[in-house]
């Protein structure tokens, strides 16, 4: 069964003194390129951030307080300090992650793209006059997750939490299931096709509504710039 088409993340490739921008439901690379399978995003630096995991679990997934140094199930994430998120709101729609330098989109869309429309929608993007939008990688994308989110009733929207900061990103739970939540990425699945007897080319995505990173269908065949192979649509 093939997915819904999926939201985007777009990112500037102008580089400041902060790097690389990026944003929500946005995606833009080099014009130049124009193989999608032979995309080159330009290379950002940037540091890995805590998970901001704060709570404990037992074995079945119910909180609990974290254990002390040698009890049962000492050792959790949350008992594990990294480098603390850091955003700033720039106050013309966009946010600065104060870590890594990249420059997000504050609201996306809120719409479906496909792998294509989602490159073209970064390309023609100008939030905060900057021209030079683009669609993250897999890891620039990833570098926001917040997993402190969690999906505790998919039909419940009220009972869930984003897996990303909704201090400073707007986020909306798709209106049909709410663990639909996936934005694209540049980032190509490499190893080989996702379905085997179709050949079938794919991209990861993101799932900021329930943490899941996952490989989604371009509508290109593996390892060519030739489409032929069902690209999702908007269910």
């Amino acid at each position: 069964m093939y997915l819904t088409s999926t939201p985007t993340l777009c990112q500037a490739t102008r580089i400041s003194m902060l790097a690389a921008l990026v944003l929500i439901n946005f995606g833009c690379t080099d014009s130049s390129q124009n193989n999608p399978n032979l995309i080159t995003p330009p290379a950002v630096k940037f540091v890995v951030v805590d998970t901001q995991q704060d709570k404990c679990f037992d074995n079945s997934g119910e909180t609990i307080t974290c254990p002390v140094k040698g009890a049962d199930l000492y050792g959790q994430d949350a008992q594990y300090s990294g480098v603390t998120a850091s955003y700033t709101d720039n106050h013309d729609g966009t946010v600065t992650d104060n870590n890594t330098g990249m420059v997000w989109q504050k609201t996306p869309d809120f719409k479906h793209h496909s792998y294509d429309d989602a490159i073209s929608y970064c390309e023609n993007l100008r939030t905060a006059n900057y021209t030079d939008w683009r669609l993250p990688t897999i890891k620039e994308l990833y570098s926001l997750a917040d997993f402190r989110g969690e999906i505790v009733n998919p039909r419940v929207e009220s009972e869930n939490t984003p897996y990303i900061d909704t201090d400073y990103f707007d986020f909306q739970y798709d209106k049909r299931m709410a663990y639909i939540g996936q934005y694209w990425s540049i980032t190509k699945y490499t190893q080989g096709p996702v379905h085997n007897t179709e050949n079938v080319d794919a991209a990861f995505g993101y799932n900021f509504a329930d943490g899941h990173i996952k490989a989604y269908e371009t509508g290109y065949i593996f390892g060519t710039d030739a489409k032929g192979v069902h690209a999702p649509v908007t269910l």
